[in-house]
Order: C-alpha cells, then sequence, then structure tokens
C-alpha cells in the first residue's frame, strides 16, 4: 500500500500495482545522466513529453519497489502515458516539496 507520507504512489504498470518513489539521491542521478543540467529544466521537458527523460524518471521511481527491475523492462511496460504522467507528477511534487507546490521558499 502506497504511503503518501514517504512520498509513496500507487501506480498499475506491467501487469501489476507498483509503487512511485522517488529520493534526493534519484534527483541526483538524474542530473548526472543530463550533464548536471539543473532538476527544473530535467523536469520541464515532461511537458513537452520528452519519453527519454520520462522513462528514466519512472525507472528511478520504480526500482525502490522492484530492486531486479531494469530500465529496459520499464520502457516496455504498457500503460496509459497520461495517466503515468500524471502518477508520476504527483510523485515528484511529494518528493520534492511533500505535496506543497515546488518553488515555495522555505520558512514561509
Amino acid at each position: 500500500m502506497a504511503n503518501k507520507k514517504r512520498g509513496e504512489i500507487k501506480v498499475n504498470l506491467g501487469g501489476r500495482d507498483r509503487l512511485l518513489k522517488l529520493t534526493l539521491n534519484d534527483f541526483a542521478e538524474l542530473q548526472d545522466r543530463y550533464d548536471g543540467k539543473p532538476l527544473v529544466d530535467i523536469l520541464a521537458t515532461l511537458d513537452r513529453m520528452d519519453v527519454k527523460v520520462l522513462r528514466a524518471i519512472l525507472f528511478l521511481a520504480l526500482r525502490h519497489d522492484d530492486k531486479d527491475l531494469t530500465e529496459e523492462q520499464v520502457g516496455g511496460f504498457e500503460f496509459n502515458l497520461t495517466d503515468v504522467a500524471q502518477k508520476l507528477g504527483e510523485c515528484i511534487a511529494l518528493s520534492l516539496g511533500g505535496g506543497k507546490p515546488v518553488g515555495k521558499k522555505m520558512g514561509n
């Protein structure tokens, strides 16, 4: 069962329910994959449906639930792109801001 307080979101992929979860280490790895590009710039490519970035983030989010999963397997899952993008967006928001709007100054 997904625990939103821990940043977990339930999604059905590859014929079963899975958990999406992202950590600071996942975001750092994502930046490393894209030559240190700022995270906000990488995430902005999701609005343009950059499928390479979508697959990379989806893999990073799913690997906590299934340690044997590969990025190629994630790319082969059948799913509704709009639904998965929405769930992934929710996971990103929870991970970065605890469900609060991202970009708001800390302490306000």
